[in-house]
């Protein structure tokens, strides 16, 4: 492990008590446990931090709290569970004594109001950085706006386990726009065409969306099975076990989708559909269904023709492997360097390891 630097990162998400499976499930908060935990292995303190809510009584202790810990780098990851109907957020900059970094992680399928309310950022943070160059493009992103990708928080399941040919999986939070109705419309599908096919539900859905996972669980066919608030090693257990996993994005897929990268690390061959931010290097890797009909053609073509789920599964494992989490820290590492040496003299110049990271 790399030397200590002494440079200490305050990692801003929602809120305090969503967990990486669980009734609230947040997944950029799993991104920021999993950054501090990388950033650990390059010599950076980095911890985890929210305020109990967003209002102004609360953030103003917040904000009060930041300045009392004298971070060398504030770095919000926006937006997540907590954060989005307070402005707050976008003010850190302004409140805190440390330098200022926000990743946008979602720009483009924001509401109006709240894309507007992101341009704020352009003038309060020290450094944007977002998740992929389509949510860089969407938000008109400055030159010096770098792209540093996400990371799977799901583990990569160790070996080669035998897989399941009667097993598709969807994995993802139960809740409305996710497409999880065309995942139980696939699973009809196949009842109707009698084929054997075993669907698997893996997710946990938000409190306030319990009545919508109830009324999906009572409309779904025989054939869907549900694994909710699993651990993440009985996640990755799943996915490397089962034949394939429907992931039908509303927007397409992309590289901003955990979910997907967790998939593909485990050498899960994906149908998805394809959109504006589907890369070429994903589409050499999935396998392109924007129906449920169309998905049902793609698992039969992945049954017939075994060479073909072969090659999807090496194709994703070998683009998953361009995301690790040590090449992810060492981004950061060198965009922190940079902000704080914007802002010092040579003779503060801190000597720190750094690396770079491309997403193709």
């Amino acid at each position: 492990m790399p030397a200590g630097t002494g440079l200490t990162v305050g990692l801003v998400v929602g809120r305090p008590d969503t967990a990486e499976h669980g009734a609230l499930h947040c997944g950029v908060r799993d991104y920021a446990v999993c950054l501090a935990q990388a950033l650990g292995g390059q010599g950076i303190e980095a911890q985890i931090l929210a305020p109990t809510r967003w209002g102004l009584r609360d953030g103003l202790g917040f904000v009060r709290a930041l300045r009392a810990a004298r971070f060398d780098v504030l770095h919000l990851q926006y937006p997540s569970i907590g954060h989005r109907h307070s402005l707050l957020p976008h003010f850190l900059g302004l409140a805190s004594a440390a330098r200022f970094v926000v990743t946008i992680h979602e720009h483009s399928a924001l509401p109006r109001v709240q894309r507007g309310a992101n341009m704020l950022f352009r003038a309060t943070a020290d450094r944007l950085v977002f998740a992929t160059d389509y949510e860089a493009a969407a938000f008109g992103a400055a030159p010096r706006s770098p792209v540093i990708p996400i990371g799977s928080n799901v583990p990569t399941h160790p070996g080669e386990p035998k897989r399941d040919s009667d097993t598709v999986l969807y994995f993802g939070q139960i809740r409305p726009d996710k497409g999880i109705e065309d995942f139980i419309a696939l699973a009809a599908l196949s009842t109707s065409a009698g084929e054997p096919t075993r669907f698997v539900v893996i997710g946990s859905a938000p409190p306030r969306w319990h009545g919508y996972r109830a009324a999906l669980r009572a409309q779904s066919p025989a054939n869907v099975h549900w694994m909710e608030d699993a651990p993440l090693p009985a996640v990755a257990q799943a996915m490397a076990t089962a034949w394939a996993a429907f992931l039908p994005f509303p927007d397409g897929a992309g590289l901003r989708r955990g979910s997907l990268l967790a998939a593909l690390s485990n050498g899960l061959p994906v149908v998805a559909p394809f959109g504006p931010s589907t890369t070429e290097a994903l589409r050499a890797a999935l396998l392109q269904a924007d129906t449920p009909d169309a998905a049902l053609a793609q698992l039969r073509a992945l049954r017939t023709v075994p060479a073909l789920a072969r090659q999807r599964s090496a194709a994703g494992r070998a683009l998953a492997r361009r995301f690790s989490w040590t090449a992810i820290a060492e981004a950061h590492v060198a965009l922190y360097r940079g902000v704080l040496e914007a802002r010092a003299g040579p003779e503060q110049t801190l000597s720190m390891s750094h690396g770079r990271i491309g997403v193709g």
